[in-house]
């Protein structure tokens, strides 16, 4: 995981945004407050704000997550195919489109 080229030009912001996968996919508690330090460090990642927005909707935090989803989408324009496929696998359930996220 750690190996595939990200969006961001920040280590650091790439270190918070593994880290925050790493506890979201344990379930395990506050990976929100990592994909949170990746986008204060770059504020143009929009994976981090799509894991934020997953992050935050698992734990029932709806508005805080469209608020997260819709910046993603607002940055995502530029990413390579590989980011923007995750990124809607992780937007769509968000905006009412599980559906469609499960067929990607």
């Amino acid at each position: 995981m750690s190996e595939l080229a990200l969006s961001t030009a920040s280590e650091t912001a790439r270190a918070a945004y593994l880290e925050g996968l790493g506890l979201l996919l344990a379930a395990k508690p506050l990976p929100e407050a990592c994909f949170r330090r990746a986008v204060t460090e770059d504020p143009r990642f929009a994976l981090a704000y799509a894991a934020e927005a997953r992050a935050l909707f698992v734990i029932a935090k709806v508005a805080e997550a469209k608020i997260s989803a819709a910046m993603a989408r607002d940055l995502a324009k530029d990413l390579p195919e590989r980011e923007r496929n995750n990124m809607e696998v992780n937007l769509l359930p968000i905006e009412g489109g599980a559906a469609k996220a499960y067929t990607l």
